[in-house]
């Protein structure tokens, strides 16, 4: 099941988060649907400056890469994975990376 962020999750990821990836997922009318994977490294610390605290770590559940869990159009969709992060309605999947190995044929 997709994780939707709190809003006190955003905030520690939009702090400490990295840009790891986006991929086509598929394409649509023409149009290609991506997904973005998002890093949060751990040993990380996040200021919560509401509550004035500052050099808290981050929680170990938050801990690796995310990837999105819907796909979005890539010319009209979300255009950043900092704007997919905020969405009210997209949640996020722990993700590993894979390499992939695809067998082609070309002509001699």
């Amino acid at each position: 099941m997709s994780k939707v962020f709190t809003e006190v999750e955003k905030e520690i990821i939009s702090q400490v988060g990295k840009y790891a990836d986006e991929f086509t997922d598929d394409i649509r009318k023409g149009m290609s649907q991506i997904k973005y994977v998002i890093e949060v490294p751990e040993n990380s610390t996040w200021d919560d400056w509401e509550n004035q605290h500052t050099d808290i770590p981050v929680p170990k559940e938050l801990v690796g890469n995310w990837l999105m869990a819907e796909n979005t159009c890539e010319q009209y969709g979300l255009q950043s994975w900092e704007e997919a992060l905020n969405a009210e309605y997209m949640g996020w999947d722990k993700c590993k990376e894979v390499e992939v190995v695809k067998k082609q044929w070309e002509k001699l």
